[in-house]
């Protein structure tokens, strides 16, 4: 089947100073291990307790595993349909990614109050609390719930602008790296990955390069054609002279022919 999407890569390297193909291993190590963290933060939601859109995020980053482990030997292989699929995985998953960082931005920002209370989500965080005021490791000098939530509010306004520079950052990048996959799988669909600039792989001496078995195809039918050209010229040739002795057989038998009448009448 015939993918038709990014015909014309928009990159040739990774950011400028790296080979293609390792700028995309790259790429889809990152993710591997984010959704590696996944794991380990379903393991956490459930028994530390979470939201239900914790929980749902980190099911689906532990189920992507597999993909991403797949899109890595794709990469590594240079399977261009498998990475095609890939691209389009990778895609979708920023898309969800992008719905959870909203979901969670939202009730952050709108919902979440920001007075500097400590919270304690669970009860091995409120021993936790406990132990470290025991030992006077937190605590200090009491201050009024107003002058609290002041101070905590002054901070936090520094912080969610930062906070929306990273997010938008983020985002920016992952949209770079969808492209530049893109782009890799482009290259290798169209034959020029192995020219360009700071191209390192080699192709292996086992699976050699699209256009060299083009062109031994190419060769191993024009040495077919000829084969068959030449047996077809052999056969004419035979047929020819089976046609020549047949004639001379003829002649030499309507000869003997003449003789013998003519003996007979002498």
């Amino acid at each position: 089947m015939r993918i038709s999407v990014l015909n014309r890569p928009l990159f040739n390297s990774f950011l400028g100073v790296m080979d293609i193909k390792q700028g995309a291993m790259l790429i889809v190590l990152f993710g591997l291990l984010n959704k590696v963290a996944g794991v380990y933060g379903l393991l956490g939601s459930l028994s530390a307790g979470g939201t239900i859109g914790q929980i749902s995020y980190y099911i689906y980053s532990a189920a992507s595993l597999a993909a991403f482990v797949l899109g890595l030997k794709a990469v590594s292989d240079e399977q261009t349909t498998k990475l095609f699929t890939f691209c389009h995985f990778y895609a979708v998953d920023h898309l969800l990614n992008t719905f959870y960082t909203l979901v969670f931005a939202i009730d952050w920002w709108c919902y979440v109050p920001h007075d500097g209370k400590h919270v304690a989500n669970s009860d091995a965080q409120r021993d936790m609390v406990a132990l470290a005021k025991s030992r006077g490791e937190i605590g200090g000098e009491e201050i009024s719930v107003e002058e609290r939530t002041r101070i905590a509010m002054q901070m936090w306004k520094k912080e969610k602008v930062f906070a929306i520079f990273v997010l938008v950052g983020c985002w920016v990048v992952k949209v770079y790296f969808i492209l530049l996959l893109y782009s890799f799988v482009s290259h290798l669909r169209q034959n020029t990955y192995r020219a360009l600039p700071l191209t390192t792989a080699t192709p292996s001496p086992s699976t050699p390069p699209t256009s060299a078995r083009r062109s031994t195809k190419n060769a191993s039918s024009s040495s077919k054609e000829k084969e068959t050209e030449t047996e077809g010229e052999e056969h004419f040739n035979w047929d020819s002279d089976e046609e020549t002795r047949a004639e001379g057989g003829a002649e030499g038998a309507g000869s003997g022919g003449r003789v013998i009448r003519g003996e007979n009448i002498v």
